[in-house]
């Protein structure tokens, strides 16, 4: 909705995201895929992929402690790494996973990733250069 509402006035806006359809870990292709054909978009939208994650990080926890215990099933992902669409996680004390960011630019109506070259030892499935300054005729 983002290029839609805003059309070119949209380009050259960078932003900060934990999230990308670029990215190089498994699952991310189907992900794609299945967005391009449910909703012919080019790439997963960036919430899909986050629930996604969440759902994944969810069951990887459920099976490792075989039980549907809140307690058991955060303590469990406090201890263990998980592997989803975002890459490998761990969780710290507060149950928070690390921090980290990836920059995106609004180029033609596209967010494109633009940095890291790339993510958690692998590169980035884009060739998007950032523009600065931005100018659009």
């Amino acid at each position: 909705s983002w290029s839609e509402e805003l059309g070119e006035l949209g380009n050259g806006v960078v932003s900060g995201t934990k999230m990308h359809p670029s990215l190089p870990f498994e699952g991310v292709d189907h992900l794609n895929e299945v967005a391009q054909e449910q909703y012919g978009t080019e790439g997963a939208p960036t919430y899909f992929m986050f629930g996604y994650s969440w759902m994944q990080a969810l069951q990887q926890a459920v099976e490792g402690v075989g039980e549907i215990d809140q307690d058991a099933l955060k303590n469990w992902l406090r201890e263990n790494q998980i592997t989803t669409v975002a890459g490998p996680m761990e969780f710290d004390e507060r149950g928070l996973p690390e921090r980290y960011s990836l920059a995106t630019q609004m180029i033609d109506g596209t967010p494109e990733l633009v940095y890291p070259r790339e993510f958690k030892g692998q590169e980035v499935d884009s060739d998007a250069t950032m523009i600065y300054p931005y100018e659009d005729a």
